[in-house]
């Protein structure tokens, strides 16, 4: 890895800030590709986010309907809405970024200050090395405060920092007992001294009265979601729930044998309904794989992924073949809009599960099929016909070999 200069850092940094209208625009099938962290603006379930692993994330505001692509420069670890100002988002993409519109623009918010620049990896990853005395671009998890969002609190790994001007200044405000992974604020307590609840692997550490106490999970967690306080997580693939608060955990189980639970997510103001997606999931008449959903905070839970209105995708490459969804976002004010995404797709519902659509590839009127903007895959050349301009074909990783005779209006 060699060092940039700190004008070529700059100049790659500015980079990273894009327009609202670029003039390209994505074509091909949809979806093909990993997708994650899919989450739901508190502020208006039409408006989502969701990343890939190829770098790029992606942005609706109509439902799935239509995406942006928004390239951080890497690939988004969370994405967390203002609770305040539905204009203001944040990502973490390597660094810390924010919007201020909506997300048409995004620039970065931490590190402020980059003294260099290394790159190194086959993924041409950028590491930004920094003076210190503020988080680093790293960050694992944040929270802001739902009454005043100039306070911020961000953890860099196991170290809390706190805002109290819009990340114009931080204090560095504790030292947590493990890697930071969510952190919940309690919207009840004092603003002057929340009551904040923070998830590291194995224990919830929790700031009351200034003090803190850490409580023990009942094993290392695989996913945690949280709606104070309610508290589901997954642990050795099964289902643990906490209505207290994180004070005391039970197992809740799946309706039936041997199903193994993955990714979690409770809808933030219904603490009393969680989706989680599961496979292996043994029942009287068949073995299954999907989402389930519970309405009672975990005391029962029902399979909420079998209506199932697929794209291309199922019938190209079989209704298995994107696997069980590792990502779901439920919208914060209505539970029954909920994502999940999986190695291909965004499924979408906006009843509570009862019928799934895609969010990625929408029927042409041709019969054919057209993405949704959210194409996530590795496309290795695009093949014309030399007899007919209209005629061509796209090569793609994972899923194979694709044609067009309307120069890419639709596609099979």
């Amino acid at each position: 890895m060699r060092p940039l200069s700190l004008a070529l850092s700059l100049v790659v940094v500015s980079a990273l800030a894009f327009a609202a209208a670029p003039p390209w625009r994505i074509i091909g099938p949809g979806g093909g590709g990993s997708v994650f962290h899919p989450t739901v603006s508190p502020h208006d379930s039409r408006t989502a986010l969701a990343a890939c692993d190829m770098t790029g994330s992606y942005i609706t505001h109509d439902g799935g309907v239509t995406w942006r692509i928004v390239s951080l420069g890497a690939p988004a670890q969370f994405f967390l809405f203002d609770p305040s100002d539905e204009r203001v988002i944040y990502a973490q993409a390597g660094a810390l970024f924010r919007t201020s519109d909506g997300g048409a623009t995004w620039s970065r918010f931490l590190p402020r200050e980059v003294q260099s620049v290394t790159m190194g990896d086959d993924h041409a990853s950028a590491r930004l090395h920094t003076a210190g005395g503020e988080p680093a671009g790293n960050a694992t998890a944040m929270a802001i405060d739902p009454e005043d969002s100039r306070i911020l609190y961000l953890a860099t790994g196991a170290t809390l920092w706190t805002s109290y001007d819009t990340g114009g200044t931080w204090q560095n405000s504790a030292t947590l007992p493990g890697r930071a992974r969510e952190i919940w604020i309690d919207r009840h307590s004092l603003r002057g001294d929340r009551t904040l609840y923070v998830a590291s692997d194995n224990a919830l550490s929790i700031r009351k009265d200034g003090r803190w106490r850490n409580t023990q999970f009942p094993g290392t967690i695989a996913s945690i979601a949280g709606a104070l306080p309610v508290f589901y997580a997954t642990i050795a693939a099964k289902i643990y729930v906490s209505t207290d608060g994180g004070a005391t955990w039970r197992e809740s189980a799946l309706p039936g044998f041997g199903g193994q639970s993955s990714v979690i997510a409770v809808a933030a103001d219904h603490p009393e309904i969680a989706y989680v997606s599961f496979n292996h999931l043994r029942t009287p008449v068949h073995t299954t794989s999907g989402v389930a959903k519970t309405t009672d905070a975990g005391r029962h839970w029902e399979t909420v992924y079998d209506n199932v209105h697929d794209a291309w995708l199922s019938d190209r490459l079989g209704a298995g073949w994107a696997g069980t969804p590792y990502g779901i976002g439920v919208a914060p004010h209505d539970p029954n809009v909920v994502y999940a995404t999986d190695s291909g797709r965004v499924m979408r519902t906006t009843d509570g599960g009862k019928s799934w659509d895609p969010a990625y590839s929408t029927r042409a009127p041709d019969g054919n099929w057209t993405t949704n903007g959210l194409d996530v895959t590795t496309c290795y050349g695009v093949h014309f016909d030399p007899f007919d301009p209209r005629h061509l074909f796209i090569g793609y990783t994972d899923i194979g070999l694709w044609g067009s005779d309307n120069q890419g209006e639709s596609w099979y």
